[in-house]
């Protein structure tokens, strides 16, 4: 994955995928649903599959702050919540064209 995204971009451009997250679930559990959180950022996932393929549309990316800490909140077949360890960071930088 890139380190940085250029604001007004849409990451899903020519078919890329700008994140892919694998969950560990060795007992097969069911994910219930899943939240993509980063920053102002919110994207969810009603009975997701794994590998999560994410990404972001130009509204999205307009949004980013210079560093982005994001997350993955899971829930269980009953609904309870579990964060995910570990976050990634990445960078929004000023778009090329404005507006």
């Amino acid at each position: 994955m890139n380190n940085r995204v250029f604001k007004g971009d849409n990451t899903g451009a020519f078919d890329n995928d700008f994140l892919e997250i694998e969950l560990e679930n060795p007992n097969n559990y069911t994910i219930s649903k899943a939240i993509f959180v980063c920053g102002k950022i919110k994207k969810v996932y009603e009975n997701p599959v794994f590998p999560l393929k994410i990404n972001l549309d130009e509204a999205e990316t307009s949004k980013l702050k210079y560093s982005n800490n994001c997350y993955l909140v899971v829930y269980d077949a009953e609904g309870r919540q579990e964060t995910c360890e570990g976050t990634l960071t990445f960078f929004g930088e000023k778009g090329v064209l404005d507006g």
